[in-house]
């Protein structure tokens, strides 16, 4: 028999951050199946919204509209119960944010090792805008500045989910086996 979230974690909201290209909308797909709640991507919800991408948002110069429409969009969902949100890897280096989605949800910090986001900047070179650079090393070096500014308040997390291979089942399920000991 599959075992249900405590009464305390039932309504909440299961708000996912981390790095990019932690695997926050892969896995919090998947948790939301397994969990059955309905599942939100901050980014593609901004897509939609804007009808432009975030990381075209920044390319384009217009990091401060994509910076506005997060935290409208973060207002909103704070208002919602029981859904899995994949936040953007921008929206929760806030120490005022986190504060707010801990009190109506539990912040889980998708922790992917280091040398597994290096694999993936390897591979994806022109993906995320703020990650760019004309060589690796240069990608890898704004990736951990940006990184190191960030993981303190992804560290304030209430779970955090370490993991080294990347597959969005054995992490979801390790996200909801944390949530039932909480």
């Amino acid at each position: 028999m599959e075992k249900k979230l405590p009464k305390k974690a039932e309504k909440m909201n299961i708000y996912l951050c981390g790095f990019s290209f932690s695997g926050k909308t892969s896995a919090g797909y998947e948790l939301s199946r397994l969990t059955k709640r309905k599942f939100i991507d901050t980014d593609k919800l901004i897509k939609k919204r804007l009808q432009i991408s975030p990381e075209k948002l920044i390319i384009s110069g217009r990091e401060k509209l994509l910076r506005k429409e997060e935290k409208k969009i973060f207002e909103e969902i704070c208002g919602l119960k029981n859904y899995v949100i994949a936040m953007g890897a921008g929206m929760l280096p806030s120490a005022k944010w986190l504060k707010k989605a801990q009190k109506n949800g539990i912040c889980v910090f998708l922790d992917r090792d280091f040398s597994q986001i290096e694999t993936q900047i390897k591979k994806n070179d022109g993906g995320r805008p703020l990650l760019r650079g004309k060589t690796f090393k240069q990608r890898r070096l704004k990736a951990e500045k940006l990184y190191s500014k960030r993981v303190k308040y992804y560290s304030r997390a209430k779970i955090r989910i370490r993991f080294k291979r990347f597959h969005a089942l054995a992490v979801a399920v390790k996200i909801k086996r944390a949530l039932n000991e909480i």
